[in-house]
């Protein structure tokens, strides 16, 4: 408002001057003064008050993007600072990746042989973060750097597991054996495994629900669906076999929740399993038959356990930690 005391003399000055001469000519035509210079002083105010209005609009009243002549600089400014935040920030993402892949590996490690002992002798939803914290020796916020919450420890174990299952499988059907013999062998392994142990069992349907884990599973078991069965359904892509496991993994999740008894066994629950699986990817009837016939004439319990215990072994081994006190599953 600096400009308004000049704005105001000048205006007076202005009047004074007009109104002045206006007098002096009415005075020496022998007219009266006062009503017109009245009414002048009335156009004065008038003036000021719209000078005053629109010097208050040109003030308050937000301008146009582009109209400050310093905004360029501004936002260049701002770009800066904010190229600058995200600089710092990336740094920092790096400097915590660094510290947790170095300092923190001898945590993991405990934090893993923890979670694989609790989960298997008191189940996975029965055990909470506080009692894995307390057993393994570390705080809260050492655990969440390392696997955020729960799920990131059973997604750690399921992609180890699941990694190796295929390769175990092979090697239990036989190398010289159709690929569909090895599919047959390693989803009956699974459905088998959580038969052995009720913890187990639960263990394998979080593993299919968690999204997490549940996204690496079908991730990596299409990229097997494809190698075995593009042949049968050569039309099908992989993103195909990918939607197909979504499906197929329904199913044996289905199967893996509902424990087995007298009327739904084991050998049927495989034999339905594997004909309906088998019967979608397009195999024909005959050698559907040959591989569940190949199944049924295997010790499935005992090559399950087996699998079992090498899967721990080989996680004992590549996290160096011991599994001695580690219950591992008892065949039924």
């Amino acid at each position: 408002f600096f400009f308004l005391p000049t704005l105001t003399t000048i205006s007076k000055a202005l009047f004074g001057q007009f109104s002045e001469n206006c007098f002096a000519g009415r005075k020496k035509n022998g007219l009266h003064g006062k009503p017109f210079i009245k009414k002048l002083r009335t156009s004065y105010l008038f003036l000021l008050r719209f000078f005053l209005q629109y010097a208050i609009l040109m003030v308050f009243t937000p301008q146009e993007k582009g109209s400050d002549p310093h905004s360029h600089h501004k936002r260049k400014f701002a770009h800066e600072e904010a190229d600058s935040d995200r600089l710092r920030e990336a740094v920092r993402k790096e400097v915590i990746l660094i510290a947790i892949t170095s300092a923190s590996l001898p945590t993991k490690k405990r934090i893993l042989t923890v979670c694989v002992k609790l989960f298997l002798e008191k189940g996975y939803k029965q055990t909470t973060l506080a009692e894995i914290n307390e057993k393994a020796g570390v705080s809260f916020s050492q655990f969440q750097n390392i696997f955020r919450a729960k799920d990131g420890v059973l997604t750690e174990l399921v992609e180890f597991m699941f990694e190796n299952q295929f390769a175990m499988a092979r090697s239990a059907a036989g190398k010289k054996l159709p690929p569909i013999y090895v599919y047959a062998v390693e989803t009956a392994i699974q459905m088998t495994l959580t038969e052995l142990n009720e913890n187990l069992r639960e263990i394998y349907i979080e593993a299919y629900t968690q999204k997490e884990a549940s996204e690496f599973i079908f991730r990596e078991t299409a990229k097997e669906l494809y190698l075995i069965f593009g042949s049968y359904q050569p039309e099908l892509t992989a993103r195909d076999f990918y939607d197909m496991e979504i499906g197929s993994a329904s199913i044996m999740r289905g199967y893996m929740a509902h424990p087995c008894d007298e009327e739904l066994t084991l050998e049927k629950k495989l034999r339905l399993f594997l004909t309906m699986s088998l019967r979608a990817y397009n195999v024909p009837k005959e050698e559907t038959e040959q591989a569940i016939r190949f199944v049924e004439g295997l010790d499935i319990r005992t090559i399950s356990e087996q699998v079992m215990q090498a899967l721990f072994k080989a996680l004992a081994m590549r996290f160096k930690f011991s599994l001695a006190g580690i219950t591992l599953p008892a065949q039924k």
